[in-house]
Order: structure tokens, then sequence, then C-alpha cells
């Protein structure tokens, strides 16, 4: 295995550790897991979710159009690992960026 990939493992088990102790942390009483399932089902961040899902999505889409055109007019290429990190980073800060907006926009 290369040091990317157990890098790469050990960075997801510590984030979905976290993750669990914060869902057990929300769940712990019987008040914060109404808030938060209230906060879940709310029609405002329903809209939020929907939003920001179909603008990443319209934005991958035109950024895997941009990496086709540099290849077809300039012979640009990434490798399948590149690709894949520019989309995975590309998912990731396209949908914390846009969920900020819609927050404070809606």
């Amino acid at each position: 295995m290369s040091d990317f990939a157990a890098g790469f493992l050990i960075g997801i088990s510590i984030c979905m550790n976290l993750l669990g102790v914060i869902v057990l942390a929300r769940v712990a009483t019987d008040k914060t897991l109404t808030h938060y399932y209230i906060a879940a089902y709310d029609e405002r961040n329903k809209r939020i979710r929907s939003l920001t899902a179909q603008l990443t999505l319209a934005i991958l889409m035109l950024l895997m159009v941009a990496l086709v055109v540099l290849y077809a007019f300039w012979h640009i290429a990434f490798s399948y690992l590149i690709t894949l990190m520019i989309l995975l980073y590309g998912t990731i800060i396209c949908g914390i960026l846009l969920r900020v907006f819609f927050n404070r926009l809606l």
C-alpha cells in the first residue's frame, strides 16, 4: 500500500470516528435530539440542501467539461489520481461554499 493510500485511509477513519462522537453527543438527550431533528427536516434547510446539491452537480459538470476542453484543444492531460482529486476537492469546496452562501441568502 502506498503512503498516499495509507494516509488517506487513516484520515477517513479519524473523520468517521469524529463524526460518530458528534452524532452520539447530539442524540444524548431528547432535547438536543428534537432540536436537530427539527433543524434537519425544516423546509428552509431542505431547500438549502436541494439547491446546494443541484448547483454542485452543475458546477462539477462544468468542471468536467473544462477538463475535456483542456485535453481536446491544448492536449493538457491529468493523471487519473489528479483528476479524482480535482473532482473530490471541487465537490467538497463547492458544497461548503454554496451551503454557506445559501444559509446567508435564504
